[in-house]
């Protein structure tokens, strides 16, 4: 199942889009307490996931997070990509209980197609 995405600024951790396909993302928790679903609160929290893991030794990439238990949303899955219209890099959340090379995948689906849907034609 997937709950939604949200898509950040990879350097800023701005909110630039996001998606709910089930409330909260389905997130568990998110019934009780909404604020964890917050899309302005998550895509901080989240940049701060990518962005402390990008400052490490290597400079590693974060690909997934798990956590809960199965049948609830409690994986997330990460893809970055740098726009051609501009210098800056996007990063897609996507939330949901997919097996992972699934989740990733999607994740990098889901965001090429809207970095390419949000590029220039061939006419500029």
């Amino acid at each position: 199942m997937l709950g939604g995405f949200l898509v950040f600024n990879a350097d800023t951790g701005a909110p630039l889009f996001h998606r709910r396909f089930v409330p909260g993302f389905g997130l568990h928790g998110a019934k009780s307490q909404p604020a964890l679903a917050d899309p302005v609160g998550l895509a901080l929290q989240l940049f701060a996931f990518s962005r402390f893991s990008r400052d490490l030794p290597d400079k590693p990439s974060l690909e997934s997070i798990h956590f809960g238990n199965s049948g609830l949303v409690g994986k997330m899955f990460f893809a970055s990509e740098t726009l051609a219209t501009e210098p800056r890099q996007v990063t897609l959340v996507a939330f949901g209980d997919l097996p992972g090379p699934l989740g990733q995948r999607l994740a990098s689906s889901l965001l090429k197609a809207l970095v390419l849907e949000n590029s220039p034609g061939p006419s500029g």
